[in-house]
């Protein structure tokens, strides 16, 4: 919703702008002066800086925790839940769970210590340590795919 308001004012400053320079040059004699140059200059300015602002705010929400990246680099501590800005030309971040969650696996086939073939499924609930999330993302990747490595053996 901040995103929105941001952009919003921003394009809304942009389009003065665009009304002071048109309500210049309506008239035949052009008497665009230093000062409407000054403030469509500004309003310009001010429109893509709340634009540019606008776009750098993350939310974290309740039970979940951040991991700031900057250019692609896991960046060492996390981000409590809340508002937080960020740099959105060279800054990301990424939102882990750190609620508990379930891994169900299923047909997973094998032997007991007297050769007997059995087939073994089950649910897992895990969760994440939130002041550990920076080092998850960083050796683990992306979350999506976190359980699969952490319960799968390899094949």
């Amino acid at each position: 919703m901040l995103l929105i308001i941001f952009i919003a004012i921003g394009v809304a400053l942009i389009v003065a702008g665009g009304v002071i320079i048109a309500q210049s040059f309506s008239d035949y004699g052009s008497d665009f002066s230093i000062g409407k140059a000054v403030a469509t200059g500004a309003l310009f300015v001010g429109g893509l800086a709340l634009i540019f602002i606008g776009f750098g705010w993350r939310e974290i929400g309740a039970g979940q925790v951040g991991v700031k990246t900057r250019f692609g680099a896991v960046q060492e501590g996390t981000l409590l839940p809340g508002l937080h800005l960020i740099i959105p030309s060279n800054d990301g971040n990424t939102v882990l769970d750190g609620r508990v969650q379930a891994y169900n696996f299923e047909d997973i086939e094998s032997v007991t210590r007297d050769l007997k073939s059995v087939q073994l499924y089950g649910l897992i609930n895990f969760r994440n340590d939130s002041a550990k999330a920076d080092r998850i993302q960083h050796e683990v990747g992306h979350p999506g795919d976190k359980a699969q490595k952490f319960f799968h053996r390899p094949t």
